[in-house]
């Protein structure tokens, strides 16, 4: 047999078993509820103070919803807070946000998170004044905390990496689409 045979034979068979392997990557990964609302006690309760004491809240764990019709998730909690005017606000929040993947940081982050509704429970007059704090504060935790950072293994099988190509809200969770990574040569 000759070299060139044997090269074209190698280099079929290695196709075709990256082909199989390829094949037996899944295609999605589900996050499911009880996933998150784990993984977000990793940085709830949070507790936030915006400018040198001027506003104080302290978060406490929400609890997930998922807005299928809008591709969202929405986030319902508790809030405890104080401003320089008032000592002692409690009350609740929702929050809706999209959902963004971070490649680099190999985690799922908010995206253009919206608070919908804001209540203090003892007076609503106070609702007006700390929502745009509410706002900043938001704001700022989509930008630096993960809803869901991955551990190295799951985003890993068989030995390949595996990529995020699309992010879906379903009825149970989080559904991701997910293809081997492209490796640059």
């Amino acid at each position: 047999m000759n070299n060139k045979l044997i090269w074209r034979f190698a280099i079929s068979l290695a196709a075709l078993f990256l082909g199989a392997c390829a094949t037996l990557l899944p295609n999605e990964y589900l996050i499911n509820q009880a996933r998150l609302e784990t993984k977000m006690l990793d940085t709830f309760p949070m507790h936030q103070d915006l400018g040198n004491g001027m506003f104080s809240a302290t978060l406490e764990p929400p609890k997930v919803n998922f807005l299928v019709n809008e591709d969202k998730i929405e986030l319902v909690g508790r809030f405890s807070a104080s401003t320089i005017y008032v000592k002692s606000l409690v009350g609740s929040f929702t929050l809706n946000a999209g959902l963004r993947y971070d490649s680099q940081q190999r985690a799922l982050f908010l995206r253009d998170p919206r608070l919908t509704q804001l209540e203090v429970d003892s007076d609503t007059n106070y609702t007006e004044l700390v929502k745009p704090a509410f706002d900043v504060l938001f704001a700022q935790y989509a930008k630096d905390n993960a809803l869901y950072r991955f551990k190295p293994d799951e985003l890993r099988l068989l030995g390949s990496e595996i990529d995020i190509t699309a992010i879906n809200i379903v009825s149970k969770g989080i559904k991701l689409k997910l293809a081997p990574k492209q490796t640059t040569h």
